[in-house]
This record gives structure tokens, sequence and C-alpha cells, in this order.
């Protein structure tokens, strides 16, 4: 019994150690992990005053979480690391923990989800892997829970767009993101966005916006307690713009403060750039003091004293290559080299990086895909295995029966296939007997009407014509060109029979195509008070044969405007559907019968209704519409009801899009491009037009015809037209009829009302082309008048004959008084003629005889000619060029090339070309 006893006591006794040892691992355990979330929230409040330590206690929170075996705090603590460490500027090691993390992320919370791809995507940023960037913030945005998650996604994806050169883009995304932060009263977010808008503006050159937003986030930090880290980067940014003002010692004074500020966060991430700074500040000012040259090595010695080994290579590079363009600033050559061999290793070692991550990558995705493959193979043969063992039964089964149906079908076929060919073959030879009479006659056709067209148009030309009789010719002239018009379009059909119709393919901004020929048709459409929209998604360009596109769209809007009565409307809509293009041409008019729709794209079809047979054409239109949408690998169809309209489908495959980057340019570049034409016109001799046109794409089309051979002047409608005739004086003057506040017809009153302009010959653009119309135009004293659509060599030849017929009517102009921007640019423009055959003729030449720098020299230019200072010298060399050409002074290319200030020929021959379409050699 004793023995029982001790050995009893002696149990318990082991008993109660191992629960206080439990007991005292749980207690150590909870002690551990509390400790572990205590440094994470030292890491969180360090972090806003010292990177360093936030990165050190961040570290240790880390370790106590692993020690504590808890994942959720340890996510936390890895979460805090990453962005210590992205703020002291370790950005690989960031990425790298951040990547950890984003491998387990469907175990975190949303808060954390969202977190950690905030983080993951600005690591990417430092980075410089933009695409990576914007995966992560655009994904932060689809799971966004709240408006900061969304400010912050938009926000990273201004960022990304903004690296990669999209600055509208990324405009867009920053006021998004501002907007977020002014409704929810994020001062924070809201000064973080003012400073990235004004770095934008700032690389644009739009200095006084750029300070605007300055101002902004000024205002904020003086009235709300903004964060240090970003009253530092306000002060950074205020720093840069003084400098860039040339205000030195200002911009030294701020970067000083923004310097001991980071010196007191620590870290890597911006010492070197704000000690660059400014080394590079007291370097530009070192003519003011010897003090400023000492300044500028002392702070070039600071950013060899930092410690780069603990950097990631991204910083490695950036900071010795600040290294080397710093001690090439002080002239310490050695210095330099060695820091730019450093640079450049760096550079290599980061290619190496990058290079062995896409390996990796694409190493995984062969493994999945193969792994994926090697399923998908087993899983196709087990079901090929059944579907033929089950095919098999039900072919046995059929095989009978199908051999009986398809004698007796063949049998039927054969006679039903025998009776069809013979009737094919009967409508095929009327089909080519009606086309061939129809050939042979257009053939017979085409002498006569140009010799009755030549007389007339010979006859047209006399000023002795009174008004009636020079309407009745102009009214032959124009049935003469409809009928021409006519048999060309039959020729057109007998070369598509016979597949000799080629395209001429050309790159074609098919959406101000379509724009030019609404615009046409305007005033047609307003005559018959019928009301025409356009509305293009999205501009395209297509590579195609331009005339024949043009002749589809004007076929089927004059067949619209034909069968929509007063009141009605037609629609044009260009859009992309899937996999092609579409262009709709919808109206509310008559509509087509349904007997004839089946047959409305069959050549000289008509219909049979009465009533309808009667308002048709030849039927020839729309059947070579039809045709050159299939030319072009599309299709032309039809929809249609009775009394409530027709709508036309033009079809077309996306492939035949193109980039037309220099159509985008002309649209994107087109205030330059006038300014630059109102410049050069200054020095031009050649007539000068204005133009009246409310249309901006008719207008703009008339300008690309017109702008070789005139200097044109364009105004938005009569009245403002008036306007510049009181301003300046033209040659001639080309007017819409349908404008708003002044219409063209008021506009030939006035002018022929004042005894200045009475002279000046004037040509009407309409689409009216009725007897009551033209009478009514001819006597308000307009010269001449043309019909929309028009042919543009028409509008030129028309134009160019009634310039010669009252050259001697113009009355000579006195030259206005110069004003100071006219004065300072016949200075410039003597001072580069004087000097054309120098070879110190520079920028930096002409900004010393302007006074200014060239910078500020470089921004008048553009203002007043839209010409940058070496597009302004070679403008007046070329010009100079062109008058030794046609007065022939020199017998060779190259002679003219030496007198201009050329050193080659061949660039000279170059850019004469590019500017005026012709070949120097052409004029000797």
């Amino acid at each position: 019994m004793k023995l029982f006893r001790s050995r009893l006591s002696l149990l318990l006794a082991v008993i109660n150690i191992s629960l206080t040892n439990v007991s005292y691992a749980e207690s150590a355990q909870k002690g551990t992990l509390s400790e572990a979330e205590n440094w994470i929230r030292k890491s969180e409040d360090m972090l806003l005053v010292q990177w360093d330590s936030a990165v050190a206690f961040a570290r240790k929170a880390v370790e106590l979480a692993a020690d504590a075996h808890s994942d959720s705090t340890r996510v936390k603590a890895m979460l805090q690391l990453g962005k210590s460490l992205r703020k002291a500027g370790y950005n690989l090691e960031a990425s790298q923990t951040f990547e950890e993390l984003y491998e387990g992320m469907d175990k975190l919370s949303l808060e954390l989800k969202s977190t950690l791809l905030y983080e993951k995507g600005m690591s990417h940023i430092r980075l410089h892997e933009v695409d990576s960037a914007m995966v992560s913030f655009h994904k932060l945005f689809s799971s966004a829970s709240n408006s900061r998650s969304e400010s912050e996604a938009h926000y990273g994806m201004g960022l990304a767009s903004y690296r990669s050169g999209f600055t509208t883009e990324a405009m867009e995304h920053f006021q998004n993101a501002l907007d977020i932060c002014q409704k929810n009263a994020d001062y924070d977010g809201m000064v973080v966005c003012y400073n990235q808008i004004s770095t934008v503006y700032r690389d644009l050159y739009e200095d006084s916006t750029s300070y605007a937003y300055l101002q902004k986030a000024k205002d904020l930090i003086e009235q709300h307690p903004i964060k240090l880290e970003l009253q530092t980067s306000h002060l950074s940014r205020i720093a840069r713009y003084h400098l860039d003002q040339g205000d030195y010692d200002r911009s030294i004074a701020l970067m000083r403060k923004e310097m001991e500020a980071y010196e007191a966060f620590g870290g890597m991430a911006k010492l070197p750039s704000t000690y660059m700074a400014l080394a590079y500040a007291y370097q530009l000012n070192i003519s003011k003091s010897e003090s400023y040259k000492d300044s500028a090595i002392y702070f070039t010695d600071k950013i060899l004293k930092l410690d780069f080994s603990n950097t990631d290579p991204f910083l490695k590079k950036d900071n010795y290559q600040l290294l080397s363009t710093i001690n090439q600033f002080l002239g310490r050559k050695d210095e330099a080299l060695k820091f730019m061999k450093l640079s450049v290793q760096w550079k290599d070692t980061l290619y190496a990086i990058t290079t062995g991550k896409a390996s990796l990558a694409l190493r995984e995705k062969y493994e999945s895909e193969r792994k994926e493959s090697e399923i998908a193979i087993q899983s196709l043969k087990l079901k090929q295995a059944s579907l033929i063992r089950n095919g098999l039964i039900v072919l046995l089964a059929l095989v009978v029966l199908v051999v009986f149906l398809i004698w007796r079908s063949w049998a039927k076929a054969r006679r039903s296939n025998e009776l069809l060919m013979e009737k094919n073959r009967i409508i095929k030879e009327a089909e080519q007997l009606k086309s061939r009479w129809f050939v042979n006659v257009s053939h017979e056709l085409k002498t006569p009407i140009t010799l009755v067209q030549g007389p007339i148009q010979k006859v047209l030309e006399h000023d002795a014509l009174n008004a009636i009789d020079k309407s009745d010719l102009k009214m032959a002239n124009r049935n003469l060109k409809q009928l021409k018009n006519l048999t060309n379009e039959i020729l057109d059909l007998s070369k598509l029979e016979n597949g000799s119709l080629e395209l001429k393919n050309s790159i074609v901004d098919f959406s101000s195509l379509i724009r030019i020929e609404v615009a046409s048709f305007e005033s047609l459409a307003d005559y018959n008070k019928v009301k025409l929209n356009v509305q293009v998604d999205r501009e395209i360009t297509i590579e195609g044969d331009e005339s024949k596109l043009r002749k589809l769209v004007q076929n089927l809007l004059s067949n619209a405007l034909k069968f929509t009565h007063e009141g009605g409307e037609i629609q044009l809509s260009l859009k992309e559907i899937e996999n092609h293009f579409e262009l709709e041409v919808k109206d509310n008019g008559e509509g087509i019968c349904p007997e004839d729709l089946p047959f409305v794209f069959d050549r000289f079809y008509q219909s049979k209704n009465e009533k309808k047979s009667n308002q048709g054409g030849t039927g020839i239109g729309l059947a070579i519409s039809k045709e050159i949408a299939q030319m072009h690998g599309g299709s032309l169809q039809v929809i249609s009801q009775v009394e409530k309209g027709s709508s036309f489908y033009f079809k077309f495959p996306l492939s035949l899009e193109r980039e037309g980057k220099e159509r985008t340019a002309i649209q994107e570049d087109l205030s330059e491009q006038l300014t630059k034409e109102q410049y050069r016109s200054r020095v031009d001799k050649k007539p000068r037009l204005l133009l009246a046109e409310d249309n901006p794409d008719m207008r703009e089309y008339i300008l690309g015809i017109m702008k070789q051979d005139y200097q044109i002047t364009s105004a938005r409608d009569g009245k403002e037209a008036l306007e510049k005739l009181q301003a300046d004086h033209f040659d001639l003057i080309i007017s819409d009829v349908m404008m708003p506040r002044m219409d063209g017809l008021e506009l030939i009153k006035e002018v022929k009302r004042n005894e200045k302009w009475s002279q000046i010959p004037f040509i009407i653009l309409t689409a009216l082309n009725n007897e009551e119309h033209r009478i009514h135009t001819l006597r308000t004293g307009v010269d001449d008048y043309l019909s929309k659509p028009f042919n543009p060599e028409e509008l030129k030849v028309r134009t160019a004959n009634l310039l010669n017929n009252h050259r001697g009517r113009r009355e000579e102009e006195v030259e206005p008084e110069l004003s100071f921007d006219d004065q300072l640019l016949k200075t410039l423009e003597q001072e580069v003629n004087d000097h054309l055959s120098d070879h110190l003729l520079s920028v930096t030449f002409l900004a010393d005889k302007a006074a200014m720098s060239e910078r500020n020299l470089r921004r008048y230019l553009k203002k007043t000619t839209g010409l940058s200072p070496l597009d302004f010298i070679l403008e007046i060399k070329l010009q100079k060029a062109l008058v030794l050409l046609e007065k022939r002074v020199h017998s060779t290319v190259k002679e003219v090339a030496n007198r201009c200030g050329f050193d080659r020929a061949d660039r000279f021959s170059t850019a004469f070309v590019k500017r005026y379409g012709k070949s120097p050699s052409e004029y000797l």
C-alpha cells in the first residue's frame, strides 16, 4: 500500500509539472504575439518620421510573429515591412516581400488585399515595371471595397500611364483620384494628387498651371495637419519650380530644408537626388560666388559618402548615373568615367535579372500548359472512344437508309440541275447582251459628250455673257457632267464583269471622309427640310480606294435624300461591332416594297410599283456600291419597311484599319499648323483667300485642297467673315450658303454693297442646284457657284480662272503699321537672311539678337509662328531658296544649297520637297 501511494504521488507530481510547462508555454506564446503587434505599431509610427527605424522595427515584428506561429500577425508584419522598405528606397527587397504575400492573397481580408495590391503596384512603379504595376492597380480598382481604395487605384493607374508616356490618360486618373479625395475630405490624398498633377504640367512646359496646383497644395498644408513626408515632397517640387525659373537662391534655400527633412527620415530613397539637385543648383550659380563651387563640391562628396551597398540594383544604377553627371559638371573627368562604368555595370545586371525573371515565368507557364495539355488529351481520348463506339452502332443502322435516299435524291436532283443550268445560261446570255449594249452605247456617247462640253466650257470663260445665258450654259454643262458620270458608271460595271476594275489603295481617313460628304449634302438637306445627323464612335483610318469609297457614301446619301420627305430624318453612324466596322445610313422615308427588296442591288433594276418606278434612277448606283463594298472585303445590306424607312449597312473587316499617323497628327496639331500657315503666309507671295464655312470637316477639306497655292483665312460664318474682311484684304472669297448668324447670300450682299470689297471675286458652294435657286443666287452678284459634292480639281480651276479675270480690278492695300511682334519677327528674319551662309547661325545666335534666353525664344516663336527656332531658320532658308530657284540665279542645286546655308545638297533637297512638294531640280 505504501508503494502504491508513493507511485501515485510521483505520477501526480509529473502531471502537475507538465501542466505548469504547458501553461507557461501558452503564456509565453501570447506574450510573443502581443510583442509582435507592439513592434508593428512602433514601425507604423516610425514610418512617419524615420524610415530606417521603421524597417528595423518591422523586421523585429516579423521575427516575433514567426515565433508566435500566428499567420495573421505575420502577414501584417510582412506587409508593414514591405511598406517600410519601399519608403526607405529598398525597392527590390520590398517587391520580393509583396510577391511572397501575393501568393497567399486569397486568405487575406478585403482590407489587407487592397493594401497589398496598392503597395505591390507602387513597388513595381519604383522598379520601372509599368505593365505589372498596371495589372495590380486594375485588380485593386475592380475589387475596391471603399472610396479610399478606389482613389488609390486611380492614382496608381495615373502613375503607370504617366511613366508609359500616356499623359492624357494619366491626367484623367489623377483627376478622378482628386475628385474622390475632395468628396471624402482626404486632405493628405488631395496634396498627393495636386503635387503629381503639378509635375505633369511641369513636364508639358505649362509652368503657370503647374505652379497653380502647387499653390493649392500649399494652402491645404497651411490649413490642415498634413503628413511630414507629403510636406517635404511638396517642398521639393516648389524648389524645382524656382530652379526652372532661374531663382537659384530661393531654390537652394528650399532644397536645404528638404535635405534636412530627408536626412531625418533616413533611407536611400530621396537623399541622393536631393544632394544632386543642390549640387546642380550651386553649379548653375557658380558665377555669383566662388563659394558656390565649394558648395557644389561639398554636396557631391556627401553623395560619395552614402552607403549604396544595401540598396537595390535600380537605385544603385540611378545613383551612380547621378554621380557621373555631377562630376562631369565639376570637371572631374576620371570620377565621372568611373561612376558611368558602374552605372553601365548595374544596368547590365538589371537586364540579367529581368531576363531571368522572364525565363522563369515562361518555364512555369510551359510546365503548366504541358500538364493541362496532357489532361486534355487523356480526356479527349476517352470521349473519342465513346463517340466511336456509339457512332458505329448508329452508322450501321442508317447506312442502308442513307444509300437508298442518296440514290433517289441523285436521280431527282440530276434532272432539276439540268433544267436550272439551262435557265441560268439563258438569263446570263441576256444579261451579257444587255450589258454589252449599254457599254457600246456608253463608248459611243463619250466622244460627242466631250465635243459638246469643251465649247460650252470655253464660252463660259468669257466675261461678256449675261446672267441668263450663263445660267443656261452652266445647267447644260452640269447635265453633261451627270451624263458623263452615268457613262463612266456603266463602263465601271463592264470592268467589274471582266475583272479588270482594280482598287487604287491608299491610307484613307474614313471618319473624315464621312463627315465631309455629310457636310456636302447639308445644304440640300436643309433645303428639303430633312434633318441630317452623323455619329462617329471613334476615328477610323483604313486602307482602301478613296474615290470608290467616296462614291459608295455619296450613293447611299443621295438615295436616302431622294426618298425622305419634308420633316424626315437621316442618320449616319460609323461604329465597331464585334469583328467588323459598320457604316449605317438610316432614314424614315418611304421605304422599299417587299417585292422590290431582293432586287435593289441588281443592275438596271426598276421597281414594278408604278409610283416608285417614276422616282427611281438608272439602277446602277446601288449595284456599283455593292461591288465596291465586296472589293474591299465587305458587304452592303438593306433592311426596309414601307412608310417606316430603310437602313443600308456597309460592313467591312477590322483588318483594313491602319494607324493613319499622318492624319492623326494633322488633327491633333491643327492649331499649331494654322499658326505656321499664318506665319508662312506673311512670307509667301501667294493670293489670299477668305473661306466662310461653318462645318469644321468641310473647312479642313477645302484647306487641304487649296493651301498649296493660296494663303487661306477661315471663318465660321458670314458675320465672322465680315470681321476678317475689315481687318485684312483678300483676293477671293469662297463661302457656303447655309451658315448660322449670317448665311452666304447675306454675305454676298454685304460684300457687293461695300465699295472697298465689291470687286473681290466671290464663289458660292451649295447643294441646292435647282433652277430657281441658281437664278436667285446669280442675281445677288456672285461670280461663280459650285454644287456639292464638288470635284476638288474643278474648285482649283475655277478659283484660278476668277483670279486671272479679276486681277486688274484688285485694289492695293496700305500696309498697316507693324506691331511689336511683327517688328521683332522682321528683325529676326533679317538677321537670318543676313547670315544665311554663315555656319555660326544658330538658336543661340538668334536668342542673343532678340535679347532673350533660348527657352523664351522658343516659346515666343511657337506662340507667334507655330515654329520652333530651328524650323524658323529653316523656313526662311527655304523661302530664299525658292526665290533663287524661280529666278534661276544659279545653275545647280548645290550652288543654291550653299548660298542658303545648307552644308549638303541632299539635305537641302529633302527639306525643300517636304516644304513645297517639288524637287529643287525641277526649277532648273
